[in-house]
């Protein structure tokens, strides 16, 4: 390590190591008037913390870097729509596509908070998003299925219900969908 004097304050630069393009790493530290003592001891108990951290990130690739910015964002989101927060909830989700747009539960949790927002519309095209990256996932069902239905596309929406079924035969909100939708469409007899 060296130190350094700028501007009358201590700083001192640890080398870290060298990126994936051979590029030297270091972290500087700038101390107080005076406080040479204290940022040399700071430095020499950070110092290990700081190699291992520094080691640890240059063993993850971009993409799990990715994952793990999403999934935060992610969690976010989901707190906020615990919370009742569902614009919120939007904004955090559209945030996790923005940094990783191959998840596709981001796109199915952004359809539930939209569907409480009653934005079946944009529920739909977020469903059908996440169904293009995973096609049996079984909630981006039900929730396209909920949309259409909303959106008076009868036929599709039983569509939806009806492959849900199929995947799962038991799933109870599936069945009652489809027996809500077939039931506001027979025919019940006149009575002359």
């Amino acid at each position: 390590a060296m130190l350094a004097s700028a501007a009358g304050l201590p700083q001192l630069s640890m080398p870290l190591g060298a990126d994936k393009r051979g590029q030297p790493v270091s972290l500087s530290l700038i101390g107080a008037r005076n406080a040479d003592d204290l940022l040399l001891d700071t430095a020499q108990s950070l110092a290990p913390v700081a190699r291992e951290a520094f080691a640890a990130c240059m063993k993850k690739d971009g993409d799990s870097l990715k994952r793990e910015g999403a999934a935060a964002l992610k969690e976010q989101g989901n707190r906020a729509f615990r919370d009742g927060e569902y614009f919120e909830a939007v904004q955090f989700y559209s945030q996790g596509i923005g940094v990783d747009d191959s998840i596709p539960v981001l796109y199915s949790n952004r359809a539930m908070a939209y569907l409480k927002l009653v934005n079946f519309v944009e529920a739909e095209r977020d469903c059908s998003l996440a169904l293009s990256i995973d096609p049996g996932n079984v909630k981006a069902l039900l929730r396209r299925g909920t949309a259409r239905a909303y959106l008076a596309q009868f036929q599709q929406a039983l569509e939806d219900f009806n492959k849900v079924l199929s995947v799962e035969p038991s799933n109870a909100q599936a069945a009652q969908e489809i027996a809500r939708i077939k039931d506001a469409f027979s025919e019940e007899p006149v009575a002359e």
